[in-house]
């Protein structure tokens, strides 16, 4: 066990493998069910960044110590000179596609059964083509149109073009459900853009837009990281 000698206010700390223990702390902190003593809140604490640092240089600290004590973390985080606009739209994307789900929620559907819908009236597409333009993959797909069936809104049958090709057909029933399904996705987007001010609305979605056609039109795969050879 690795021991870190305390500093000030400073607590000391002992590290051990996955887990560590704090002397001289207070006890009740967000950690204190992993670590069974945990360091008092960031206001008390002086200079956070200089335990954890050296808790860090005695051994790679426990995973969780640092993914969860968010006040610790937060007092840590330089100031940005840019804008971080993977976050602005992660979070933004992530918060808006909770809503819809919840809206969509209360008529039986999820996002994914509306997609396949109004895509599938449309014109006649097969399950391939629709999943392609919903971005899911083999088993997602299948999992969905599996559940439009037992709800009684789809069925699978063969092209009126092509015998061979087995299509998405939409029923009476869903296609009722599309069309309300539409009147609540449109409302929560409406609700978005309405929170802002009239004059941004526009530039919004066309910026938007720009980019989805343009800078981020394509999606680029992360190279694989090359293994180093067993001695």
């Amino acid at each position: 066990m690795a021991v870190a000698a305390s500093t000030g206010s400073v607590p000391r700390f002992e590290v051990g493998d996955g887990y560590a223990v704090f002397r001289g702390a207070t006890t009740d902190g967000p950690l204190h069910r992993h670590a069974g003593c945990s360091p008092p809140r960031p206001g008390g604490l002086g200079h956070p960044e200089l335990w954890i640092a050296e808790l860090v240089r005695g051994r790679s600290a426990p995973e969780y110590l640092l993914r969860n004590y968010h006040g610790f973390m937060t007092s840590m985080t330089s100031v940005r000179a840019e804008p971080d606009l993977s976050f602005l739209l992660d979070r933004t994307s992530h918060v808006l596609r909770t809503r819809m789900a919840a809206a969509l929620a209360e008529i039986g559907l999820t996002a994914r059964m509306h997609c396949v819908l109004v895509h599938a009236l449309e014109e006649e597409r097969t399950q391939a083509q629709l999943a392609a333009i919903g971005d899911m993959d083999k088993t997602t797909m299948v999992v969905t149109v599996d559940a439009l069936e037992k709800a009684g809104l789809a069925v699978r049958r063969a092209s009126t073009t092509d015998r061979r090709a087995r299509i998405i057909a939409v029923t009476d029933a869903g296609r009722e459900a599309a069309e309300r399904s539409r009147r609540i996705v449109d409302g929560v987007h409406n609700a978005a853009l309405e929170s802002l001010p009239v004059t941004e609305r526009e530039i919004l979605v066309r910026a938007l837009r720009t980019l989805a056609e343009g800078h981020l039109a394509e999606a680029v795969e992360a190279p694989s990281a090359v293994r180093r050879a067993r001695q």
